[in-house]
């Protein structure tokens, strides 16, 4: 019998679930997808091959937004059809719990969350760089910047300022570096390298030149043959391996470089870059949004645990067995779902409410009504029978 329930609830819950996916899908599309590639047919050069890859590159990250809605809809609507036809009684008559009846269609909302998860990380940055790239390619913007180059650095340190300034960055090497350190007596380090490749955790360079720039305006070439301050700039030297200062790792210069939007990277990427950032002196205040975009790159996927814990106990209901109110109600939540996300992440970039708590205020907050109606919903059952 336990069995037996099972497959029904997970029969049931499926069909709903991939009717889901397909109308959400269609109406990101239609709603928000189309007309972009529209502006860019119009204002660019942009063929039917083109468009067909915009597509293509949009389809991982309308996923991870269809999925969580489609998981309510599938769990409100295939616990509806067991209640209207009577099964949900049967089976509790039988001596089965309400949790023991949903526990079915929260372990398919589990998986549902996990390859919503993998979904976001592994294909989702991919697909977001790709159509980006694809975008400047067909408005004939430079890709330059996309590929790390003309990247400018800004660290404080216990002595004073430090400018970094990377003309190309291409895995461990680095091209057209100046580094420009600013002590707070004044004096100015000024070293430039044409290029410098990452070794034994350090950066070396073996053409370029260091100058140091007293408070007074005099400048000495370090090392110097002599102590003599000599104001000249231009000095350079060849044939010498030195060490250039310059302390950030080839990844986190990477993660600085690439496309900034938080989409194209995944959890890792976007905490190292928020982790670099703070290193350079950011203030915390500079990164709640980037911390928003990296606990959300959990807490949305998870939204499908969230709906199906909300969909289950209302559609036990006997009034929620019509498919066009079970579409509707399923709008409704969503609606209060994005609208209390919307609030979280405003408190959250406004500091007023920890990113964590914000990213995740959506999912307690409907979660919690979600338990709450599933624990209430077995007394409704049993005055069914």
């Amino acid at each position: 019998m336990i069995r037996l329930s099972d497959r029904y609830a997970i029969r049931e819950a499926t069909g709903p679930f991939l009717f889901g996916v397909a109308a959400f899908t269609a109406i990101f599309v239609a709603s928000d997808i189309v007309f972009k590639v529209a502006d860019l047919v119009a204002s660019g050069s942009a063929g039917l091959a083109d468009v067909l890859l915009l597509l293509l590159y949009k389809l991982p990250y309308v996923a991870t937004m269809t999925f969580p809605m489609a998981m309510l809809l599938g769990s409100l609507l295939g616990m509806a059809r067991l209640s209207s036809s009577g099964e949900l009684v049967a089976f509790r008559a039988c001596g089965l719990s309400i949790g023991r009846l949903t526990l079915p269609i929260l372990v398919f909302s589990f998986f549902v969350f996990l390859f919503s998860l993998f979904v976001g990380e592994a294909l989702v940055p991919r697909a977001a760089r790709a159509e980006f790239e694809l975008t400047n390619k067909i408005l004939n913007r430079t890709e330059a910047w996309l590929k790390g180059d003309d990247l400018v650095l800004q660290r404080k340190t216990e002595s004073g300022l430090e400018l970094v300034h990377i003309g190309r960055l291409r895995d461990a090497l680095i091209s057209d570096v100046v580094v420009v350190e600013i002590q707070k007596s004044g004096e100015v380090t000024i070293t430039r390298a044409e290029d410098a490749i990452w070794e034994s955790n350090a950066w070396y360079y073996g053409k370029g030149s260091t100058v140091v720039v007293s408070p007074e305006g005099l400048s000495r070439v370090v090392p110097p043959e002599s102590e003599e301050v000599i104001p000249s700039t231009a000095m350079t030297f060849e044939g010498v391996y030195r060490k250039l200062p310059l302390k950030d790792s080839p990844e986190a210069l990477s993660a600085v470089a690439q496309d900034v939007r938080p989409e194209s990277m995944t959890y890792h990427q976007l905490k190292m870059r928020i982790d670099s950032m703070l290193e350079r002196g950011a203030s915390p205040n500079s990164v709640l949004e980037d911390r928003l975009h990296l606990y959300a790159k959990i807490s949305l996927p998870f939204s499908s645990v969230v709906f199906a814990l909300i969909g289950l106990p209302l559609g036990i209901q006997p009034n929620r067995s019509g498919g066009s109110i079970g579409f509707g109600l399923s709008i409704l939540i969503i609606l209060v779902y994005y609208v209390i996300m919307t609030l979280g992440r405003a408190m959250g970039e406004s500091g007023s409410l920890p990113p964590i708590l914000a990213a995740w205020l959506p999912n307690t907050i409907i979660g919690g009504i979600g338990v709450w109606l599933l624990a209430s919903a077995d007394q409704g059952l049993l005055s069914q029978r």
